[in-house]
């Protein structure tokens, strides 16, 4: 049958980018594949702020039947290519990766950068073995962690007299909420009022999975946003900060207790996060209970 690719077009190709990260972690629960919660994350935040998603994302199909994708980050010379689990040992998985390592390719060329790069599960060795029979190196120089936590046993959250933990508002939040953004990630973040606002259109988006903590003088302190994968019952914490002038006072530890019982409300029994290996979050999320099961480290190949 004929493999055909075509650029991203918008909510239909978004559910069937979605349909192979169900189905890949349908078919290993702790696997490469990213959770939904980060295509939302990318599709709508990280990449449409610098990006046309029709010049970096395309979808990858076998007549109707969806078999992969394929998403650029193009400053950054990285690519990412999902396939269903039925083609991780195919023939059309190679055809996809040598197209994705083409574009690739020219994309760092005309970004002025000397290498292009995927991010693997460090003991995927199918798709490992696959991008070093292209002429991709591991590089370990910055992993970051898979890590897990069941929902059972979850502490009540503990808050300092006087603040308070809820769900994300309406219109009124979101100057607040995009301003403690901005702050927790600066100076790295882009995030605006207008960028949260379109963000909060993405389809798997709920105001009662992005949880804030609330100071006495009304400001947001802190927050945690959580995703449910509700085929595969599992949730996902993607992005997680706290306003520098509310740090240190167990703000974050709170608003994430609060954040998995209202993911284990909405049907997920374990919860992911992956933080980069060398940063300091890494110490919040393991002392809330998760647990480190694998790794993601990058490979490369000069351009």
């Amino acid at each position: 049958m004929t493999l055909t690719v075509q650029p991203y077009s918008g909510e239909r190709d978004f559910d069937a980018m979605r349909s192979i990260l169900v189905a890949g972690r349908a078919h290993a629960r702790h696997s490469g594949y990213i959770h939904i919660g980060d295509l939302n994350w990318w599709l709508y935040y990280i990449l449409p702020r610098q990006y046309d998603l029709r010049e970096i994302a395309y979808v990858w199909r076998a007549g109707s039947e969806v078999v992969g994708w394929t998403l650029f980050t193009p400053d950054e010379g990285l690519f990412d290519l999902f396939v269903h689990p039925d083609e991780r040992h195919s023939e059309r998985r190679e055809h996809m990766l040598a197209w994705t390592e083409e574009r690739i390719v020219e994309i760092a060329r005309r970004e002025g950068l000397s290498e292009v790069r995927a991010e693997v599960f460090e003991d995927d060795q199918a798709w490992s073995g696959l991008l070093q029979a292209h002429g991709f190196s591991p590089d370990e120089s910055r992993p970051s962690l898979y890590t897990v936590r069941s929902l059972e046993h979850i502490p009540d959250p503990v808050l300092p007299d006087g603040f308070t933990l809820r769900s994300m508002g309406g219109e009124e939040d979101i100057e607040q909420r995009a301003s403690v953004h901005f702050a927790a990630f600066s100076p790295r973040s882009k995030m605006t009022a207008d960028k949260y606002r379109a963000f909060r259109r993405a389809p798997d988006y709920h105001a009662d999975l992005d949880v804030i903590t609330v100071a006495p003088d009304g400001r947001i302190a802190s927050f945690a946003m959580a995703w449910v994968d509700t085929e595969n019952e599992i949730g996902l914490f993607e992005p997680v900060g706290t306003h520098p002038d509310f740090q240190r006072r167990g703000l974050a530890r709170a608003t994430l207790f609060e954040a998995l019982h209202r993911m284990k409300a909405a049907g997920a029994h374990e919860a992911l996060v992956c933080p980069y290996a060398s940063d300091d979050a890494r110490h919040l999320y393991f002392s809330v209970g998760f647990e480190q099961r694998n790794r993601f480290i990058g490979y490369r190949k000069p351009s």
